[in-house]
């Protein structure tokens, strides 16, 4: 069912998004969560849109950086690993 493969999704990328700083969860839930462009949170948020990559980009190596080499982010975050 495609809701629910939706909604486990979320609650997985939630869970990576809680080892990052609250500015940057903040900006990555808008982004890859409630599906904002980099501009609309730019906006929003009055940053600059280099503030808003720079945040995606630290956010997004911090939680590889945080997963095991050969191991899903899935079964990390289920820790099934």
């Amino acid at each position: 069912d495609d809701d629910s493969d939706t909604e486990e999704l979320s609650v997985v990328v939630n869970q990576l998004l809680e080892v990052l700083p609250r500015s940057c969860k903040q900006i990555c839930k808008l982004r890859f969560l409630d599906g904002y462009k980099i501009e609309e949170i730019s906006k929003k948020l009055s940053l600059s849109k280099n503030t808003i990559k720079v945040q995606i980009h630290r956010g997004i190596s911090k939680i590889k950086n945080g997963v095991p080499d050969g191991v899903t982010l899935y079964d990390w975050v289920s820790k099934k690993v």
